[in-house]
């Protein structure tokens, strides 16, 4: 590690140049400073601004400034061979037409000319374009760091280690020629500005009169305040004497809706239902999707996760595992390329929608909103709803038949088609000749969007593909064979249509009761006209994603856990749960589960972190049902992954295959009960859908982009709220219009970070405009650059972790005997006095005097720790909360002491994953020790001199192998008669957390507590389930 230091004008003081650099180019205060420092050393450079053409590094620099002043010291040295001087790379500029100026920008002529789409775009080749691609992929994570364990399949670890894609290793082929730029013009947020500047005289606020005024508006907008709490608001005295620009609610939503637009209009049509006979006239609002994919591609803030052509990725270069992750990575992105012309660009949209209740415990109000996304925009932001990735498109209308209720469903399910093939009439044409749409730098690209995947419920997907009742939306299976172990065949687009002609040549589609019964023998649902009927290579195959949260997790708790609750005992469960050790961040289920009546997703999650290793060894679980459960479990874990290999994928079908053949035992145990009593078969529809995720990530890439439980996270800011927003009467036009609304104060905010950044660049360029290109590169690089913090960073195997305590101690100048005495560690000072004194260091002993030598120690109850990511080791995980309480803490709530449990270093051969070369312990007690004088050895050198960080911990020896059927290491206590061993490590020994559950047999201790679980009982599985991390690294 480079010890040098880089100092701020703020007097911040970074160890590294990358945060050195990060923290300037996000504090707008220092990185003024840094340019009037520029500024001032710019005459020393001004000698050397006109190099010779034929060199343009001819001019003489007798002292390099760069070197010579304090001011370059902190700024990055470029080796020639690297950065090539020949090469001016500024950047580049959307080329319009000459003369054109944008906010301080000329535009120079365009170069269109020099275009080719056989991989030559902007004169620059092919091999230049894949050079920069790579480069720009490198420094995206593929999420695929996935290592060695065991599945339920087997005992014996396999490897399933997989390099990030950042790796030096991997090897990626990026289809030629795709989302080619065929032209550029000025970008859309440039023109916005320059008309708001243009429209508001200066004023980039308008029509609010500043940017005071500005935020009043939005924040009373935005508080959820009704118009006339708000007219009350704006009367009271405080407010008159500071007049805002708009006096009234009503005003302030004027002023809103003359913001700037960033998306289509809102359409309200009337919609004639094809069959049936509709109660009132259904209501269809919407607007064009091809509105809102331009919108996201104009967004700078989206840039950075947009990409625009598909692409192969494998671990190396052998090619011997494939890696899937984002949608460019799957093989239905290649393929659909292929058909497409040379440079087109391919627009994957992603649907998704979901009936949903608008009204709580009383009415009937209900929703059923259209949302829309692209798969050009990265995973990780469309998972989230920081950025807004998702819009909605439409508002399906919710009628009521007055035909016989019998066809009621089939009439909903038709109307439900009709509406959405409205709506994405504009993709129809658009799909087949392609549309030019221009991103946030004016590139424009032949897009041609198609319908790719449609996230919805096991519902929504057979209404999406026409399916029957009790059957696969995505495969041909049929009622009687939805349990089985195999794949069926897939669900195909002319499937479906051969099979709907043939229904409809026998029977008239408008008798819809005779329609929808011979349908349903074709394994239909009486819809007789699709939506994506014409939609250009459509494939419902693949279009309905397998469901991860309703088709899997509640298929966990719809049955699952119900069979294994019939086998334990509910009262036996609900037991175990109430003692398990409390850990922040973990539920506690302190009654129990089996008394709930209304589960949410966030109770399932939590309930099967633990469930396997709560469950095992009790009365009536078999090894036969562990297995299965093990199984399941290890499934529903890895099609979480946001990454695949080729080898993690052979693991989810082994894990299913495991699952399929123990499930029986549900059967024989008398467990799958039904009102009728034990039932005899597992012909359950959502079952039907999990060999289907193996083929759909190969097709799509990882499955959790594809949940439903984005869906319902929009719910609310995109439907409930809105409701809330209305007047509770015909309130769907309301709520469209306050989506406009949200959506107008969003792209305005976006563009006035845009324009203020541009202008704060633009003065920057313009301070080095005088420079030579070689030190113009190296001042830009420095000033320009958002570089992210290392987090990757390695020593001794480990990867980079942060364990740290809080800032102010629990204790402070604590005697030693009386920390012995209150933590009960009679032994504490002969510990800390081996650890001191230790010489198996090659560097020698911390203190040569040991404990003689401390000054005082101060105390905390807690600490925090955070490691890198499994899967990503630039990205940092959540931190943990770890507690060392001592007996009788929190006025007598742990009587025995309150410590959880961790993995520290034992062995220069750890690993960065895996349980080889670690050990387990519990804490005990979290110290500082404060030095009377520095010590002479080099042990401590770099850090602090006179503080050591410590913990005590009490050690549990570990089983070689993980148990057989639950497949997890059993661990025990570490013990001399009723003494426990223990001993003083440094707090940076610390590796990561874990959860032990007590081995409770089969059936639970009486009397034990949650806070004292873990020390009556001596014996403990190391939980695989606690979290993703813990379940992809201890192993």
């Amino acid at each position: 590690m480079d010890s040098q230091e880089f100092a701020c004008s703020c007097a911040k003081v970074f160890n590294s140049q990358q945060k050195f650099q990060l923290h300037r180019s996000r504090s707008i205060r220092c990185k003024e400073k840094w340019m009037d420092e520029v500024a001032r050393y710019a005459p020393t450079l001004q000698g050397h601004a006109n190099p010779t053409p034929e060199d343009p590094d001819s001019g003489t620099y007798p002292t390099d400034p760069i070197q010579e002043s304090t001011f370059g010291s902190n700024i990055p040295e470029y080796d020639d061979e690297t950065y090539d001087l020949d090469d001016d790379r500024r950047e580049e500029q959307p080329v319009v037409r000459p003369g054109d100026e944008i906010l301080g920008y000329e535009y120079p002529e365009s170069d269109t000319e020099d275009i080719e789409v056989d991989g030559i775009s902007n004169g620059r080749s092919s091999e230049d374009s894949e050079t920069e691609e790579m480069d720009e992929e490198e420094n995206e994570s593929m999420d695929t760091h996935i290592n060695n364990r065991s599945t339920a399949s087997s005992n014996t670890s396999r490897n399933l280690s997989e390099p990030l894609e950042s790796s030096a290793s991997f090897h990626m082929e990026t289809y030629p020629g795709a989302g080619h730029i065929f032209n550029k013009v000025i970008p859309r947020f440039h023109t916005q500005a320059a008309s708001q500047i243009q429209t508001g005289k200066g004023n980039l606020f308008y029509p609010f009169a500043n940017e005071i005024d500005f935020e009043l508006g939005l924040w009373l907008h935005e508080s959820g305040l009704s118009v006339s709490k708000i007219d009350s608001f704006l009367k009271l005295q405080y407010v008159t004497s500071r007049t805002p620009s708009f006096g009234s609610g009503a005003a302030l939503r004027d002023r809103i809706a003359l913001l700037p637009n960033p998306a289509s209009q809102w359409k309200e049509v009337t919609i004639t239902p094809r069959s049936g006979d509709a109660a009132g006239p259904p209501t269809l609002l919407y607007r064009d999707p091809l509105g809102v994919i331009e919108d996201f591609f104009s967004r700078p803030s989206l840039a950075p996760y947009l990409e625009f052509a598909p692409r192969r990725v494998w671990s190396n270069d052998s090619k011997h595992s494939r890696i899937y992750s984002e949608m460019a990575t799957g093989d239905w992105w290649w393929t659909t390329q292929e058909m497409l012309p040379n440079g087109a660009t391919v627009v994957p949209v992603i649907l998704g929608s979901d009936k949903t209740h608008l009204t709580q415990f009383t009415g009937d109000k209900k929703a059923w909103p259209l949302y829309m996304s692209l798969g050009n925009i990265s995973s990780k932001a469309r998972r989230g709803t920081a950025m807004n990735t998702w819009a909605v498109i439409a508002y399906i209308p919710i009628i009521t038949w007055n035909d016989e209720k019998e066809v009621h469903g089939t009439l909903t399910s038709r109307l439900f088609h009709q509406c959405v093939e409205i709506v994405l009439t504009s993709l129809v044409e658009a799909g087949k000749n392609g549309v030019d749409i221009s991103d946030s730098a004016g590139n424009i690209r032949k897009s041609y969007p198609f319908v790719a995947s449609y996230l919805a419920d096991y519902p929504e997907q057979i209404l999406v593909n026409c399916a029957a009742g009790k059957t696969g939306p995505t495969t041909i299976v049929g009622p009687q064979d939805l349990g089985s172990a195999y794949p069926a065949q897939p669900r195909t687009t002319d499937w479906i249509l051969n099979r709907i002609r043939r229904v409809a040549a026998d029977v008239d589609p408008q008798s819809v009761s005779a329609y929808t019964a011979k349908a349903r023998k074709y394994l239909l649902n009486g819809v007789n006209r699709p939506f994506w009927e014409r939609l250009p290579l459509f494939r419902a195959d693949i279009c309905a994603a397998p469901d991860l949260f309703h088709g899997v997790i509640r298929f966990w708790r719809d049955h699952i856990f119900k069979w294994a609750v019939n086998l334990a005992g509910g009262a036996e469960i609900d037991a175990r749960l109430k003692v398990i050790q409390p850990i922040t961040g973990f539920r506690r289920f302190s009654k129990g589960v089996t008394h709930l009546t209304q589960w949410t997703g966030r109770e399932d999650w939590d309930l099967q972190k633990v469930f396997v290793a709560l469950i095992a060894g009790a009365k009536g679980v078999t090894s036969k049902v562990m297995r299965n459960l093990r199984a399941f479990h290890d499934f529903m874990a890895l099609i979480q992954y946001r990454s695949h290999s080729d080898e993690t994928l052979q693991y989810i079908e082994e894990a299913l295959s495991v699952f399929h053949d123990t499930k029986d035992v549900y059967i024989e145990k008398g467990a799958r009960k039904g009102k009728k009593g034990v039932m005899d078969h597992f012909n359950i529809p959502k079952l039907a859908a999990f060999p289907e995720f193996v083929r759909h990530i190969k097709e799509m890439g990882a499955s959790p982009q594809f949940s439903t439980e984005i869906i319902e996270r929009n719910h609310k800011s995109m439907v409930k709220l809105p409701f809330l927003s209305s007047s509770r009467y015909e309130y769907g036009p309301q709520m469209c219009r306050y989506l406009d609304r949200k959506e107008r104060i969003r792209h305005t905010r976006e563009l006035l970070d845009w324009t203020f950044n541009e202008i704060r660049m633009d003065q920057e360029r313009h301070a080095v405009a005088a420079w030579t290109p070689r030190f113009q590169r190296i001042i830009r690089a420095s000033l320009f650059s958002d570089t992210s913090e290392a987090t990757s960073t390695r020593q001794g195997g480990q990867r980079n972790r942060l364990v740290w305590l809080n800032q102010i101690p629990t204790y402070s100048g604590i005697s030693l005997e009386d920390i012995s005495t209150a933590y009960h560690l009679p032994l504490l000072q002969t510990h800390i006095d081996c650890y001191l004194r230790d010489s198996s260091d090659p560097s020698g002993p911390i203190l040569s005097d040991g404990i003689t030598n401390v000054a005082s120690v101060d105390v905390w109850d807690t600490l925090h720790i955070r490691s890198s990511d499994v899967q990503d080791e630039t990205e940092l995980v959540q931190s943990q909360t770890l507690h060392a309480l001592p007996p009788g803490a929190q006025n007598g709530r742990y009587p025995l002491g309150h410590g959880h449990f961790v993995l520290v270093h034992d062995s220069k051969d750890a690993q960065d994953v895996g349980i080889e070369g670690y050990r387990v312990a519990q804490l005990r007690l979290i110290f500082r020790l404060y030095l009377a004088s520095p010590p002479l050895y080099s042990r401590l050198e770099g850090k602090n001199m006179h503080k050591i960080d410590l913990v005590y911990v009490e050690y549990l020896k570990r089983s070689e192998e993980p148990d057989n059927d639950i497949l997890m290491y059993r661990v025990q206590r570490e013990s001399s008669g009723v003494k426990r061993h223990g001993g003083v490590i440094g707090l940076d020994t610390i590796s990561r957390f874990i959860q032990l559950i007590p081995r409770f047999g089969s059936r639970i201790t009486k009397h034990v507590k949650a806070e004292t679980s873990t020390e009556v009982y001596k014996s403990f599985y190391i939980n695989s389930f606690a979290t993703g991390q813990i379940f992809q690294a201890v192993y």
